[in-house]
């Protein structure tokens, strides 16, 4: 009977340190996706239909360049 508690122990450890990976994982998605966020809202053309720049299909093209340099070189 011993074993069998240490058992259910160890899996609940063991389950304990995956949702702590998972945790962490999840404030590493959640931090990239406000990074994301801040660098698309510099650039109001890309979401604002009512931007005069909205259907410049060159100028949205650039902006999107340049924010996939910027998440590049903070890697």
């Amino acid at each position: 009977m011993r074993f069998h508690l240490k058992f259910n122990t160890e899996k609940i450890s063991n389950h304990n340190r995956c949702n702590m990976h998972d945790n962490f994982e999840n404030e590493s998605v959640k931090e990239n996706d406000k990074l994301l966020i801040d660098a698309v809202r510099v650039y109001p053309h890309l979401y604002n239909h009512k931007d005069p720049n909205f259907k410049n299909h060159l100028m949205k093209k650039n902006s999107w360049k340049e924010i996939a340099f910027t998440f590049l070189n903070q890697i």
